[in-house]
This record gives C-alpha cells, structure tokens and sequence, in this order.
C-alpha cells in the first residue's frame, strides 16, 4: 500500500509536466503552480493544517486549472492521513496513561453480581454488603463506567425523593418500595452534584440527608466510605475515558486506512531500482 508521507514536490512536478493545460492562461497556471508548491512545502514541514489551508485557496480561486487541483488533491490527502497519524499518536499515549490509571483503581473494587444484570463494582474497604440492611448511600461503577448512587430507607416509607448535603441538593427522582424500604438509585448525571460536595469535604465524615415528600432520614458517611465516593468516581471517569478512546483510535485506524487506499488510487508506486 502507499505510504501517505511519501509525495515529494518531484512527484508534483511529474504530475504537472505530463498534464494537459488547464487553466485560462499561463499567468494563472503559474499562480496554481505556486500555491501548490507552498502546499507541499507545508507538508513538509508537518504544518498540515497550513497545508490544507492553502489548498482550499487554490481550489477556491482556481477552479479552471484542473490538473493543479487534481495535484493539490494527492497533497491534501496526504496532509490529512499525517494528520490522522499524528492524532493515533497522541491517542495512543493518552490511552496507555488512562490504562495505567484503571489498572491502580481496579484492585480497590469488588463484583457484586446481582441476577437479570451485569452486576456492578463497588469500593472493598468501605462496603462489606450489609449496607442495604439499615440507612445507606453506597456509590457504585456499572460495568460501562458509569458511576450511580443508590440510598436505602430501611423499614420506612418516607417518599424518598432526593439527597441533601448541605445546601446541595440533587433533582427529584423516582423510589421504589422493597419489603418495607425504599431505594433510589441516581444516574451519574443525577447525583453529581450531591457528589461534587461530598468529594469536597475534610474527608473525615459527611451528614447526608435522604429527603422524601414525608419527612427525611440522615446519614453519615465514614472516612472509608468517603474515600469510596472518591475512588468511585476516579474509576468511572477513568473507565470512561479509556472507552472513548478506544473507540476514538478505531475510528482513526479506519480513516487511516481509507486515506491510505485513496492516495495508492491516485499516485503511481515508483518503481524499484
């Protein structure tokens, strides 16, 4: 396959040597020339960006002289599969320190496997399982990386609607009604900003209050369970971001790959010697 990073201003001038005449006359013909003499040199000189600025002039302003642009269009697909190398790159690192990340958090978390899902991950030292039984926060990692908070109201119904820390208080949701107790489990989204102040206390204890259209209970987190939040939410984020990648690098190898076959299709390999 040919390699986008080799057309060389020799390759522009063969192209153009052996065209036919394009433009309307040699003034504008040399004018072409010469932008897209700057283009390749911008290449170059790994300024793609610049690149792919002075072909859109030429393209724009010299729309009659068709073997130049016919030129400019091997130049410019080079300029953009270097560019798509470069941002493989820079992915790539990216990728390998969000890895090392959820490798150092991955240990502080435990499966719970729950029946009809995938289950989810919470914080080891601050959950044993037996939360669920009383009053609770527990801050949870789905499988996806979505950090999500569930509180438990146990042996009243209260209409448990929302957390309160503080002045912070989350959107109204819906509870549900579990032999006696009420659960509410908040998205990501839902509980940030009850998670937000939590993670900004002195990491010593936090009163947290589970509000219902009926009264409300409190709650206090522990240092461990603090921590949990904290670990919790440095997880998720990780996992997040380490998918987002992973997706955005596909996305690039396959843009590579097009460009690639585009540049084979229109500049001839040169022979060996």
């Amino acid at each position: 396959m040919y390699s986008a990073h080799k057309l060389t201003g020799a390759a522009i001038a063969l192209i153009l040597a052996i065209s036919a005449a394009g433009c309307g006359d040699n003034s504008r013909r040399e004018a072409a020339g010469e932008l897209l003499v700057k283009a390749q040199a911008l290449v170059d000189a790994r300024n793609y960006d610049s690149a792919i600025v002075v072909l859109d002039t030429l393209d724009k302003k010299y729309r009659d002289c068709l073997d130049e642009r016919k030129a400019g269009t091997s130049v410019r697909l080079t300029a953009l599969a270097n560019l798509t190398r470069d941002s493989l790159a820079a992915d790539e690192l990216q990728l390998q320190q969000v890895q090392a990340d959820v490798e150092a958090l991955a240990p502080q978390f435990r499966k719970v496997d729950v029946a009809g899902t995938e289950g989810y991950f919470v914080d080891k030292d601050a959950y044993t399982g037996k939360e669920m039984n009383s009053n609770c926060l527990q801050a949870r990692v789905d499988p996806d990386g979505y950090m999500f908070v569930v509180a438990n109201v146990a042996g009243r119904r209260i209409g448990l609607n929302s957390l309160r820390v503080g002045g912070v208080t989350t959107s109204p949701a819906q509870s549900v009604e579990v032999e006696g107790s009420e659960i509410m489990s908040l998205t990501q989204e839902q509980a940030a900003p009850v998670v937000d102040a939590i993670n900004a206390s002195d990491g010593k204890s936090v009163e947290v209050e589970l509000v219902g259209t009926k009264g409300k209970v409190s709650v206090k987190l522990t240092g461990k369970q603090l921590a949990a939040f904290a670990n919790s939410d440095r997880y998720a984020k990780a996992l997040q971001r380490q998918r987002k990648l992973q997706i955005t690098l596909e996305k690039l190898e396959r843009q590579l790959a097009r460009l690639n076959d585009q540049l084979a299709a229109q500049i001839p390999v040169p022979e060996e010697e």
